[in-house]
């Protein structure tokens, strides 16, 4: 019995002067922008919630009216799960070497990271009670800015999280 359920939240804003890094190398205005942008969603409701997949659609594009312009390459959202419970395995990370630094318990294990080329990830084991879906950043690279400060972005983003509720079937 398929008891998934979805529900879609969405952004459309723009950031008329966002502080970019930017270089120059023949001719041309390189930039990388890791913009923190911060808003939550608090789920409510009398029974809990297990998030089984996330998914972006949208766009992040240049104002055209700007004198901020810019080609946009690439570009990615950071939103974390907060609260509940992290799918695991048993099993530990050893202590040494752990030169990846691997972490499956803290809130780095609940970030996620969706834009252009990795639009959507799927949890075969959900996370369960999550509580508040936090949104943190905007990432975006590119070229071509033209000026050497900053750039003006503007962007039309759906986030699509596939749920289900605690302790029915999925």
């Amino acid at each position: 019995m398929e008891c998934t359920k979805s529900f879609t939240l969405h952004s459309s804003s723009s950031v008329a002067s966002a502080p970019a890094n930017i270089w120059t190398q023949n001719s041309n205005n390189y930039w990388v922008l890791d913009y923190n942008l911060s808003s939550s969603f608090v789920i409510q409701g009398f029974k809990n919630v297990n998030i089984h997949s996330i998914q972006i659609i949208g766009a992040l594009e240049t104002d055209p009216t700007s004198s901020n312009k810019c080609i946009i390459q690439d570009w990615g959202t950071t939103l974390q799960l907060q609260e509940g419970t992290i799918p695991q395995i048993s099993g530990n990370i050893t202590a040494a070497p752990n030169q990846w630094a691997l972490d499956n318990t803290t809130a780095f294990a609940r970030l996620f990271t969706l834009g252009k080329y990795q639009n959507k990830v799927t949890f075969e084991s959900p996370f369960q009670s999550v509580k508040t879906i936090q949104f943190l950043n905007l990432n975006a690279s590119g070229i071509g800015s033209q000026t050497i400060i900053d750039v003006s972005l503007k962007w039309n983003f759906q986030w699509i999280f596939e749920y289900s509720y605690e302790g029915e079937q999925y």
